[in-house]
């Protein structure tokens, strides 16, 4: 079984800017995550098979050929979580319609 979850990998300079918070709040008690693994989390799938991956590998091999690229905006940088110690850092984007048919898919 692995964890799994279906991602977008970001531009080289989306990486970047948000690498910079890092060194603008270094004493932030956060899981910094390392710029190679920044990324847009589109459906977390959890424990997976490698049958199972094997049918979700093929099934988002045929969705992202349905989807043309597309470009988007990071607009807040959140804190969190609220209700326990807060150690991680979000990136939200704004709406977008191409992303949500993309992730529905």
């Amino acid at each position: 079984m692995k964890r799994i979850f279906i991602a977008i990998n970001l531009p080289e300079e989306v990486k970047e800017s948000l690498v910079s918070f890092q060194d603008q709040w270094p004493d932030l008690p956060a899981n910094w995550t390392k710029k190679e693994n920044l990324h847009i989390t589109l459906q977390f799938l959890g424990n997976v098979s490698d049958k199972e991956l094997e049918k979700v590998i093929e099934k988002l091999t045929s969705a992202g050929k349905n989807h043309a690229s597309f470009e988007g905006t990071l607009r807040n940088i959140v804190y969190g979580p609220t209700k326990s110690r807060p150690s991680m850092v979000w990136a939200f984007a704004e709406k977008s319609s191409s992303l949500a048919a993309l992730q529905k898919d």
